[in-house]
């Protein structure tokens, strides 16, 4: 049976009230704002019944109301002496915020119920509505998030074919997020300080999947080749990094600046190194971002367990140790640390794929 709640102290009122609505309802009479707020979880009542005559109890419901988020769902009707709505100079003392209708006692039983009856329709199709709005809401959410894979899964694809001129299913592409992801997170663990909020770190894993492309620009017999290259064909083949941030620059992508920005920063500095021995601007310690800190380093660890046309994969282990020893170039101790942390994570994240 549905409940009404009623707030008043006056047992003459009380009892009129009830007779009124209790054949369909369940009412509820409260002598406190106090104890009607803590009896809403409990009893869910589809319309409040107050009584002007208690003014800071009628004040202190409909706040209580507001701040429950219960205001405007929960209907509030108030109860006025006979007359007084016209003799009032100030229509503010019955018009109160939460306030859905006002009647006068002495009351019409037939009218009152009719009125009640109204604003509890109305009270049902305001649930009714907010309802569907949240299954709405929810559902564009939802599809949201698979356009968004099936977005990201092209992206990935895209630069797979586009950087080995081979359909791999974006693994390399894939594996780089994924890793990127739960690396920054451990990162931001253990040093907040660096400010890595969950949008940052999202923009950085979507970021990286860009740090190769400028190998669209490299010739593929380097890419390819099954030997160690020559010195020209090294400093030909990195130049992929400024390729790349040729190739994006003036391409805002998704016309966001961030991103935009991180993409450049990414594939031109993502194979620099903290002890200033990285390419093609040899920056060092701070003058390296975080973002491309990281992506250097998950590449690595990434690109030594794939294999190559000029050696095989290596093991997980082989390629934590050429990192953490110094053999892919100096990361700062930070990096490492965070590295050391997330390792098993990111050994579950590469078998993923």
């Amino acid at each position: 049976m549905n409940c009404i709640f009623v707030l008043g102290q006056n047992p003459k009122k009380n009892e009129l009230l009830d007779s009124v609505f209790k054949k369909d309802f369940s009412v509820s009479q409260k002598s406190t704002a106090a104890e009607m707020l803590e009896s809403f979880a409990d009893e869910s009542p589809v319309l409040v019944i107050a009584d002007v005559s208690l003014p800071d109890e009628t004040k202190t419901l409909l706040a209580g109301m507001k701040k429950l988020n219960l205001y405007p769902s929960v209907p509030v009707l108030l109860m006025i002496p006979s007359g007084a709505a016209e003799a009032s100079e100030n229509a503010e003392d019955f018009l109160l915020p939460g306030v859905s209708d006002i009647f006068e006692f002495p009351f019409n039983p037939a009218v009152l119920r009719l009125r009640a009856e109204n604003l509890i329709s109305e009270y049902y199709c305001r649930k009714n509505i907010e309802a569907e709005a949240l299954k709405k809401s929810k559902y564009d959410m939802l599809l949201k998030n698979e356009k968004l894979a099936v977005l990201e899964t092209v992206l990935d694809n895209f630069v797979e074919v586009a950087v080995n001129s081979e359909f791999l299913v974006g693994t390399h592409a894939a594996r780089m997020r994924k890793c990127v992801r739960i690396f920054l997170q451990e990162y931001d663990e253990l040093f907040p300080e660096a400010g890595l909020t969950a949008q940052k770190i999202e923009d950085i894993a979507y970021a990286s999947v860009f740090h190769d492309i400028g190998k669209l620009l490299v010739p593929k017999e380097l890419l390819q080749k099954d030997s160690a290259l020559t010195e020209a064909e090294t400093t030909t083949a990195r130049q992929h990094t400024a390729f790349g941030a040729n190739l994006l620059r003036g391409v805002p992508l998704v016309h966001q600046k961030t991103l935009y920005k991180l993409c450049q920063d990414i594939c031109r500095h993502h194979h620099e190194r903290f002890n200033g021995d990285g390419y093609p601007e040899m920056l060092k310690g701070g003058e390296i971002s975080v973002a491309a800190q990281a992506v250097g380093l998950i590449e690595a660890y990434i690109a030594l367990q794939e294999m190559r046309p000029y050696r095989k994969a290596f093991s997980e282990s082989e390629a934590y140790d050429a990192i953490t020893s110094g053999k892919c170039g100096s990361f700062s101790e930070k990096m490492l640390k965070a590295f050391e942390k997330s390792r098993s994570l990111l050994e579950e994240a590469f078998s993923s794929f």
